[in-house]
């Protein structure tokens, strides 16, 4: 469906709200605040834009459906830099957040402003319509990426398809992140972003998040080849604990496809 041009402030999304539980089915996990539903499966964030009738006869339709995409647009980019923000204070980069001059942030909500597109227009009797909108999130996952650290010491590695991804089985405390660190018990890091690849930074996450089960689904992600771990519990909503016996010994391919983001988090 064709683009317009958003006449608004352009935002991108991270976010830590979670969505309630789901049947055993994998589903995507899906998060909401402020009237944005965000999809951390596929990582795009969907809202709605509505115009209502007076404006018809001096616009016609399309003018109709122009305001709609533009108001929604408008409600939805604080609600976006709201969720940001509070992401970047859980991956303790607050301090950067408030540098509104940097350019590569800057950078990033532009190409996220520009994914929006119109995936459906729905006219009513009244003449009022109504757009449902999609944005793509990976530009703006990238730049917190970056900002967390990710590709700091494995910058030239590159992605082989071996088929042995991860998954990570998550208890009911987890919420999404697009950055996680996976520690032992003690504390001690086991696995953190400086370790991944380019290709997380192109995916703009460094895995994708799921509910329920279901291998069909959850092979999509981490290859039919993948291996195991359970998270026995989440320390300040991004650190994931494991016993470190059992990521000692994960495949080689699995390591390589853990810094490659070829990953699935499942939570309950």
């Amino acid at each position: 469906m064709k683009k317009y041009a958003p006449s608004a402030i352009a935002a991108f999304i991270l976010i830590a709200t979670i969505a309630a539980p789901m049947p055993a089915e994998a589903k995507p996990w899906l998060a909401s605040a402020d009237g944005v539903e965000v999809d951390w499966a596929s990582l795009t964030a969907r809202f709605e834009g509505i115009a209502t009738s007076g404006l018809a006869d001096r616009e016609g339709l399309k003018g109709l459906e122009r305001t709609a995409w533009r108001n929604g647009y408008e409600k939805a980019g604080p609600a976006l830099d709201r969720i940001l923000h509070d992401q970047f204070v859980a991956l303790g980069m607050q301090d950067h957040w408030q540098k509104s001059s940097d350019e590569t942030l800057a950078k990033a909500r532009d190409q996220v402003k520009k994914s929006v597109k119109s995936l459906s227009a729905t006219f009513f009797a009244s003449g009022a319509i109504e757009v449902s909108m999609e944005a793509a999130l990976q530009a703006g996952f990238a730049n917190a990426l970056r900002r967390a650290g990710a590709g700091s010491r494995n910058p030239e590695q590159t992605s082989r398809d071996s088929g042995g991804g991860l998954i990570l089985r998550l208890p009911a405390n987890a919420g999404p992140s697009v950055a996680f660190w996976i520690v032992d018990p003690s504390g001690k890091v086991l696995f953190d972003p400086g370790r991944v690849s380019g290709a997380v930074l192109a995916q703009g996450s460094m895995g994708r998040w799921f509910r329920g089960s279901n291998d069909d689904e959850l092979s999509r992600i981490a290859g039919k080849k993948s291996e195991t771990l359970m998270v026995s519990e989440v320390r300040n909503g991004n650190r994931l604990v494991v016993d470190p016996s059992r990521f000692g010994r994960l495949r080689e391919e699995t390591l390589r496809a853990l810094s490659d983001g070829k990953v699935a988090l499942v939570g309950p």
